[in-house]
């Protein structure tokens, strides 16, 4: 390992879901290959009924889903996904629109 990449910050991006199975794959898709090692990406679902649960689960493996058993409202599920993200302790934490498509070099 260089020392660039010792010292490279360890981000954990955080997504919120509620209904939007697509989008939410589609910022999956666009953000999980920018993850390095120790780096990780976690989706919080707002009780969602459109499948979005097992689409997830299906397609990316290894992505951590945080499931409320209700619809915590936008700050409420943020807040959901920024203290899971804590336990890892990261230096930093990206919160993502899931309608957002960042890009390629968005965490460099």
């Amino acid at each position: 390992m260089t020392a660039a990449a010792a010292k490279a910050p360890r981000i954990v991006v955080v997504i919120l879901n509620w209904n939007a199975r697509e989008d939410t794959l589609a910022v999956l898709h666009s953000i999980t290959p920018q993850l390095g090692p120790g780096e990780a990406a976690i989706v919080v679902d707002n009780a969602s009924v459109d499948d979005s649960l097992a689409a997830i689960g299906s397609e990316f493996p290894t992505v951590e889903v945080v499931a409320n058993r209700q619809n915590l409202g936008f700050a409420g599920g943020c807040n959901a996904g920024i203290l899971r993200a804590l336990e890892r302790a990261p230096d930093w934490i990206l919160v993502l629109n899931n309608d957002t498509r960042p890009e390629p070099d968005l965490l460099t």
